[in-house]
């Protein structure tokens, strides 16, 4: 198996949706034909809909679509809560430490999804007179308000990190627990980490990182060994390194912008991405916008033993864009690969597309001939997956100080 490092030096953006809930509603406010059955005829999956609503009684018939994305919010999370307390059952009664661990990974993902639907919820539902709540664009991607930072020139650190004890704590996950006990939590929290090498595991939600190494050190012999997961709303990586063998990144959900970024990773090929969207309702992808994929140095020497594609469908309705991008020759003349050699898995319902990159590996002559694969052509189709309108850059990103680039 050939291990080298793959470079992929990007300016990433990305819409990701935690997509566990199939009830995404689609309906107008029109819609009252029939009682409930009417509203649910109108979601991407009316049987979990109406299933749902006719075994718990006591619910009012919607008039209006905002009555009606209320109810499904607080379906999901009825649904949520109760496949989470059946997990930490099911962990109690486990005596397998493996599926222990297994078990700890679900009910921790779990409970990240009824925050966001309680923050989806909160948005949904706004206090009367107050005018405030959100668009149908945060309530797809469950977030209620935009993020408000001044510049990062204009604030101090709250806490220091550094090993040698010359700051607050000595430990990453320590000053993230400071920051979590806060009785103020108005206003962005900042940690500053002190130069050294931090082997931890750290959560955390909100969050602007700028000049960090992230590094999972577990190399090929482990297999598939997430370096980053990240499902952070509105949240930046600036002039980051993240560093691993296969699956370096997970950007697991919502809105995310990955800025002057190293991310390296390898496998028996190289796939740069594999994006998941389980239905053609979410308004889910990954976009790569003026950016590099190259080989790293200790790959040249070998480049050609090596396929790289730049993604792969992972689930059904995958969606991934490169614009504007130098691909280096090592970037297959396919473009793009299969789930697995020989699948036609989500081959004609994919969306994979390319527009205006350059480089010797940018050529689409010989680019794959599936029904889901585009050649973009006119402006209008691109720009609809530019940092300005696939994650509504230009609300949220001017108050953080990073630079970034709104249309095309």
């Amino acid at each position: 198996m050939m291990h080298k490092i793959y470079l992929l030096s990007l300016h990433l953006l990305l819409l990701l949706l935690l997509c566990f809930n199939p009830l995404t509603t689609v309906a107008d406010d029109n819609s009252t034909t029939g009682g409930i059955d009417g509203w649910c005829d109108q979601t991407p999956y009316p049987d979990p809909c109406k299933c749902y609503f006719k075994n718990h009684n006591g619910f009012l018939l919607p008039t209006q679509l905002s009555e009606f994305r209320i109810m499904l919010v607080e379906a999901t999370m009825d649904r949520a809560i109760s496949a989470r307390d059946e997990l930490a059952q099911s962990s109690r009664n486990c005596t397998d430490c493996r599926k222990q661990a297994v078990l700890a990974d679900c009910i921790d993902l779990y409970g990240d999804t009824i925050v966001q639907l309680t923050r989806t919820l909160e948005g949904v539902s706004p206090k009367a007179g107050t005018g405030e709540g959100c668009t149908d664009f945060d309530a797809q991607t469950k977030e209620r308000r935009l993020l408000q930072l001044q510049s990062a020139r204009a604030v101090r650190a709250n806490l220091v990190v550094a090993k040698d004890g010359s700051g607050h704590v000595n430990t990453v996950q320590a000053a993230v627990d400071v920051a979590g006990r806060r009785k103020v939590t108005s206003g962005r929290y900042i940690i500053y980490v002190k130069k050294g090498i931090y082997q931890e595991n750290i959560n955390g939600l909100h969050f602007i990182a700028k000049g960090l190494t992230f590094q999972n050190t577990a190399g090929p012999a482990k297999g598939q060994a997430v370096e980053l997961r990240s499902s952070s709303d509105l949240s930046i990586f600036y002039k980051c390194s993240i560093e691993g063998y296969q699956d370096t990144l997970m950007v697991h959900s919502q809105r995310q912008l990955y800025r002057g970024c190293y991310i390296y990773g390898t496998g028996q090929a190289n796939v740069i991405t594999a994006q998941g969207r389980a239905d053609p309702f979410q308004n889910t992808g990954i976009s790569i916008h003026n950016s590099r994929i190259q080989p790293a140095p200790d790959l040249k020497p070998v480049v050609r033993t090596v396929k790289t594609y730049m993604g792969r469908p992972w689930m059904k309705y995958s969606r991934t864009v490169v614009l504007k991008t130098h691909l280096d020759s090592a970037v297959s003349p396919l473009g793009w690969s299969p789930w697995t050699e020989g699948s036609v898995f989500g081959l004609d319902t994919l969306f994979c597309a390319e527009y205006k990159n350059t480089g010797p590996g940018s050529s689409t002559k010989w680019r794959v001939r599936w029904k889901g694969f585009h050649v973009l052509n006119r402006d209008s189709d691109a720009s609809a997956f530019t940092v300005g309108k696939f994650i509504a850059g230009t609300v949220w990103l001017p108050h953080t100080g990073v630079p970034f680039t709104s249309g095309l």
